[in-house]
């Protein structure tokens, strides 16, 4: 009798189909556990390694609030009376144009706008009215309620956080994730760069940085 004949280590053959169906119980079980870890169709993490570039347009424009930290902001507006105040004092147009624009330098305060009109309640360190400039050496307490408006500009802002509700649009990260927006709820965590919004065709666009991007929708519960 020869021993080991077929079997190098003396092993019988019941012992063998024994570590071959343990090793492949063991990578069964291996794929399994990675297939679970892996983000599902109604679950993609999109968490940067670090504060990532941001491109979005939306259609219509969203209701949206948030507080704004020393930014620029640029008002184009039609109406002849400017429902504006600084320092409680309305503003007032000697020539009226068919467009007129209000900037707002260093404005730091709440900001609320929709697809028509928009709101400010803050500070700023100077204001200029078709090129007419407002300013003291203090901060101007400036406000502005339900104020009509054409095109908005908000440049070089920093916003904690954003939310509003995207009913369509496309939402860019990084230039590299692309996730289709349709009716989807939209926050975005320690948002800086710049916020343009057209009334005539009801868009708004964000460009810049953010650190998490959370959206809850139709087919995604969260991008994070």
């Amino acid at each position: 009798m020869v021993k080991g004949g077929f079997y190098p280590t003396g092993e019988s053959p019941s012992n063998l189909w024994l570590v071959v169906g343990i090793a492949v119980v063991i990578v069964i079980v291996t794929v399994l556990l990675y297939l679970q870890n892996q983000p599902s169709s109604e679950e993609l993490n999109l968490v940067p390694e670090a504060a990532k570039s941001l491109q979005a347009a939306i259609t219509p424009i969203p209701d949206l609030v948030a507080d704004i930290d020393l930014s620029s902001v640029e008002i184009t507006f039609k109406s002849f009376v400017v429902p504006f105040e600084i320092n409680n004092e309305g503003l007032g147009l000697k020539e009226p144009a068919s467009e007129n624009t209000l900037l707002i330098d260093g404005y730091k305060g709440k900001i609320s706008f929709s697809g028509n009109s928009l709101s400010l309640k803050g500070t700023a360190s100077k204001v200029y009215l078709n090129g007419m400039a407002y300013g003291t050496e203090k901060a101007l307490n400036i406000k502005t309620v339900d104020m009509p408006y054409v095109n908005l500009e908000v440049k070089g802002t920093a916003v904690s956080e954003l939310n509003f509700l995207a009913n369509n649009g496309e939402l860019t990260l990084s230039d590299k994730v692309i996730y289709s927006l349709d009716q989807d709820k939209v926050k975005l965590s320690s948002f800086s760069g710049d916020i343009l919004a057209d009334t005539a065709q009801q868009k708004v666009e964000l460009s810049g940085q953010i650190e998490e991007a959370y959206i809850t929708g139709k087919l995604i519960s969260e991008i994070k």
